[in-house]
């Protein structure tokens, strides 16, 4: 009895002394991020009080007791989101990861969420359009989570939305679900509704459980052939009209500028790129360039800014209704400032959906790591302005986006809608 009493006590002692010590590793990495974050950042405070963000990390110290890794690092991520800056975040997926993901891929098209990817027991949820989980309206699913999201405007949120909406941590934190299931709501384009149970999977599922499988256009548009090259161009059926594509601020040239010899060396070169454009833009029969940076996430704009001016130059190309330049809810950064340069370099027609980011922002991130949970803070050093007018976004021209129906019948409707166009 008496033993048993010892142990007890024991066991009573060693579970407080964890629990005092996880706690105050917790407010120790919460402070840090207090006073690390505030001295590094270029200016932290230039839309919400550092009272004000204090006093949000001290009400997740009260949480510590109540919350797990994960929560507590979520939690840390809605309170920096807060702060208004797109390039300044805690990467709570470290914590996350190990809960895992719904085999739920979806892409947000004008019409809706549709699934794009799943794995091969879920084949028949491919093409069908989310619209509620565990009985809650998608709409609200969505209002839930984008608090995670420093969101300056709309098109940040249907960017980044798809990519988190899948993550089981995510969907516990905001009581959207208590398993590792979702009772998941479906529509197809005949308005026929269906229910399915999906489970999640993570590093312990079988790999042949594991057969992912993506919902197949009946052809892919030009703009979708090859989004993993930095930079690329085309000749378009009509002999007319240069298609080119810019994916990524980013080349052999730029890192031998920083110093980065052995990544320069696998990477394209942008001067070449740049070369073989203009010279093929010489060619008498070339009338027009469809220039695209939908899916460029940015990198280091100065080489796009002189390819911009040399653009400038070339009479026939800088001339309205021969030069266009395509953005999306992917562009940001550098690719923002680029848009810009073409902006005020050229007689650019702008076609597409609004950036996710803004013209006037706060970047060039470096990173610091909260030294007991080792999880990465992502903040900016730079403030760039460009224009006088603090819009929220670039906004096209024209705005045209895509419909899931587009993406199924192989239609790119903002590329068509440039070769249709006319003076």
């Amino acid at each position: 009895m008496k033993k048993g009493f010892l142990l007890l006590i024991i066991l009573t002692f060693i579970t407080n002394v964890y629990c005092q010590t996880r706690k105050e590793v917790w407010s120790k990495d919460i402070d840090y991020l207090k006073t690390e974050l505030s001295a590094r950042h270029k200016s932290l405070f230039f839309e919400t009080s550092k009272e004000i963000f204090y006093n949000r990390l001290d009400s997740i110290k009260n949480l510590i007791d109540s919350k797990t890794d994960a929560e507590l690092a979520i939690a840390l991520q809605i309170a920096v989101a807060q702060m208004g800056d797109d390039h300044t975040s805690v990467d709570y997926n470290k914590k996350i990861i190990e809960k895992g993901k719904f085999p739920l891929f979806v892409y947000w098209y004008s019409d809706g969420l549709y699934v794009t990817q799943t794995t091969k027991i879920y084949e028949n949820i491919l093409g069908k359009k989310l619209v509620a989980i565990n009985q809650i309206p998608i709409d609200t699913v969505i209002s839930k989570i984008t608090t995670l999201i420093s969101h300056t405007n709309e098109a940040i949120i249907k960017h980044k939305v798809p990519g988190i909406i899948n993550l089981v941590g995510v969907l516990e934190y905001f009581k959207i679900t208590e398993s590792d299931s979702l009772f998941c709501s479906f529509i197809n384009n005949s308005g026929e509704k269906q229910n399915l149970w999906i489970k999640a999977y993570n590093k312990t599922t079988p790999k042949n459980e594991l057969n992912f499988i993506e919902f197949k256009p009946e052809k892919l548009p030009i703009g979708m052939t090859d989004q993993n090259t930095f930079f690329w161009y085309k000749v378009l059926d009509d002999g007319k009209t240069i298609y080119a594509q810019y994916n990524l601020c980013s080349g052999k040239e730029m890192e031998m500028k920083f110093g980065n010899k052995k990544k320069a060396k696998n990477l394209p070169s942008f001067e070449k790129f740049k070369k073989d454009l203009i010279k093929q833009i010489s060619d008498q029969q070339i009338e027009r360039l469809i220039f695209d940076m939908r899916y460029n996430p940015g990198g280091s704009s100065p080489q796009g800014t002189e390819l911009v001016k040399e653009l400038a130059g070339i009479e026939k190309i800088n001339s309205k209704g021969n030069l266009f330049i395509l953005i999306g809810r992917r562009t940001f950064s550098s690719a923002i400032l680029n848009t810009l340069d073409f902006k005020n370099y050229t007689n650019v027609i702008i076609v597409g959906e609004p950036t996710s980011g803004k013209p006037n922002h706060y970047g060039e991130a470096k990173t610091f790591l909260l030294p007991n949970s080792g999880i990465k803070v992502i903040y900016s050093t730079k403030y760039f302005k460009y224009t006088d007018n603090d819009e929220n976004s670039i906004y096209p021209d024209f705005k045209i986006e895509s419909t899931f129906t587009d993406y199924k019948n192989g239609i790119d409707p903002v590329v068509e809608w440039i070769q249709n166009y006319k003076n």
